[in-house]
């Protein structure tokens, strides 16, 4: 099994060349080593089923970054649990606004109905 230390991974994000990073889907953990190394281009597709902890905290991190795109989504769930919805449908859309340094708007849409 293929194993990659924190200074492996670091180390990658540092030194890779390309044009635009999709992430989808892009669990919480993976949102926290973007926001500690501010890589990008990136278009992220955020997933979310109950377990995320500082979340809204990160998106909001995330919409100040530059190069740091987010496809479409709403927050749902109950009042515990954060449960976000991604619009998997405008990954393209958000890639081509992306290369044009633009974020497909609205990035956030309003709540899902989802059973409790």
């Amino acid at each position: 099994m293929l194993q990659i230390t924190a200074e492996k991974e670091s180390l990658a994000l540092k030194t890779t060349n390309f044009n635009l990073l999709v992430i989808a889907p892009c669990p919480s953990y993976i949102l926290s080593k973007i926001l500690k190394n501010n890589i990008g281009p990136v278009v992220l597709a955020l997933a979310a089923n109950g377990k995320a902890g500082d979340l809204v905290f990160q998106i909001k991190q995330l919409l100040d970054l530059e190069n740091t795109y987010l496809v479409p989504f709403s927050i749902a769930g109950a009042k515990k649990k954060t449960i976000i919805v991604t619009r998997l449908d405008l990954i393209k859309e958000t890639v081509i606004h992306a290369c044009a340094q633009k974020q497909l708007q609205p990035v956030i849409f309003e709540n899902h109905w989802l059973p409790e």
